[in-house]
């Protein structure tokens, strides 16, 4: 018997598929989840005259049995959120998690506690999942009943997790100690990644050399990101540079703080700087090479920047 899958009809069935004590099925005249033992029940009272409603509408294809989830598949979702996590501190302790084995579940809800963000990446991204396998054992019945399949279509997750930050633009000049403490946080992981000893040293030359890094450079603006507990998450800093054709935002550094990575914070700074550089009729925003750590390549690209001649440019609008 074909039926319609509501929302509220997606979450009675994920929350079924999850609980191993009981055995659920569809009812798809009633359009609710039954115990397996409560049919069993039903039909004997059937058989006595006792529900004669039920009786009425008894059919081979009334009942339908919910998606497959078991242990098993939990834990091949745990593998797959880790290996999309792009959290390094979180990834790193969900995969040790995950290769001791004995109490994963527990151990993996409990490290997820530490880290609050990832946490409520690892619940969306379970329950996307979830829906889908609904959705996909939905159109398998829909394809028997001749019907067209239904889309599959999911929220952004990053969109979802934005929600819990807040953007703020400032400036050197009103917060200099916020602007110290992380332009040097920045400097010595880039230092960190240095691969010879004489890297770091003209890494080191060239950004005391950076002239607009400097306290005095009271232009210096800084777009800050921090959760709604005001906790510190990430920051950019930017200036315009002087030219005679073009306005341009020169981007000295961009930090988000490794409990915080991974949640798409740094593709959602640079927005907010080429939003705020549209404003100000500013052309391009310029990265120097030298001062662009590995992690940052891809969220550059990302925004579409391109790299030529030691910088990543992007053009803001024409």
């Amino acid at each position: 018997m074909e039926f319609d899958l509501t929302d509220e009809l997606i979450k009675q069935i994920t929350f079924a598929m999850e609980n191993q004590k009981e055995i659920f099925l569809l009812d798809s005249c009633e359009k609710v989840l039954i115990k397996k033992t409560d049919i069993a029940q039903r039909l004997e009272a059937e058989e006595k005259g006792e529900d004669i409603a039920f009786s009425e509408t008894q059919n081979q294809n009334r009942f339908y049995t919910l998606p497959e989830w078991n242990s098993i598949l939990g834990f091949k979702m745990m593998e797959k959120f880790v290996s999309v996590l792009k959290n390094p501190l979180a990834r790193s302790d969900l995969k040790q998690v995950l290769s001791l084995g004995k109490g994963v579940f527990r151990n993996f809800k409990n490290k997820l506690s530490e880290y609050p963000e990832v946490e409520k990446l690892w619940l969306n991204f379970k329950d996307a999942e979830m829906k889908k396998m609904v959705l996909d054992w939905y159109n398998k019945h829909r394809a028997s009943w001749g019907l067209d399949l239904l889309p599959i279509e999911f929220n952004e997750t990053d969109a979802l997790i934005l929600e819990d930050f807040l953007f703020r633009f400032s400036s050197v000049a009103e917060e200099p100690e916020v602007f110290e403490t992380y332009q040097n946080l920045f400097f010595d992981e880039l230092c960190e990644r240095a691969e010879e000893e004489d890297d770091e040293e003209v890494l080191a030359f060239l950004w005391k050399e950076y002239h607009f890094l400097q306290e005095e450079r009271e232009d210096l603006q800084l777009c800050i990101v921090e959760t709604i507990e005001e906790d510190f998450a990430g920051i950019a800093a930017f200036f315009q540079l002087a030219g005679k054709r073009k306005k341009r935002f020169l981007i000295p550094f961009l930090y988000v703080e490794k409990n915080f990575r991974g949640l798409g914070l740094g593709n959602e700074l640079l927005q907010r700087i080429r939003d705020y550089a549209t404003e100000q009729g500013v052309r391009q925003l310029v990265v120097h090479n030298s001062f662009v750590p590995d992690v940052l390549v891809s969220v550059l690209l990302k925004n579409g920047f391109q790299k030529t001649k030691g910088i990543y440019f992007a053009n803001v609008a024409d």
